[in-house]
């Protein structure tokens, strides 16, 4: 399968999902914020979701459907796509109050 990438612009860019791939419990994205202290909320509608962390650093609060709060600080560290390993976050379906925020580098 090959799916070309759409070009980044400011919130979550779905990439691949059920509407243009066989995937139909899962999608995966980018987020892209312009600013500091940007936040977005997110609506898994019922899908996992993979968010690969380009560059800068997030911190994300998910509540799983089993009501388990989750939270992590200062994921990922780039300062480009090059500069080292990439970070992802995986959001698991039922998910709600997924909130992160971004510190772009």
């Amino acid at each position: 399968m090959y799916i070309k990438s759409p070009a980044y612009s400011n919130g979550f860019t779905t990439i691949v999902d059920q509407n243009n791939s066989d995937l139909k419990n899962m999608a995966m994205g980018y987020l892209v914020f312009s600013q500091t202290n940007d936040e977005y909320q997110m609506d898994t509608r019922g899908c996992e979701v993979g968010i690969n962390i380009a560059f800068g650093t997030v911190n994300i609060s998910v509540t799983t459907a089993d009501g388990v709060q989750t939270s992590y600080d200062g994921l990922g560290e780039r300062q480009n796509r090059f500069s080292g390993p990439p970070c992802m976050i995986y959001i698991p379906a039922g998910s709600r109050d997924r909130q992160i925020t971004a510190t772009p580098l």
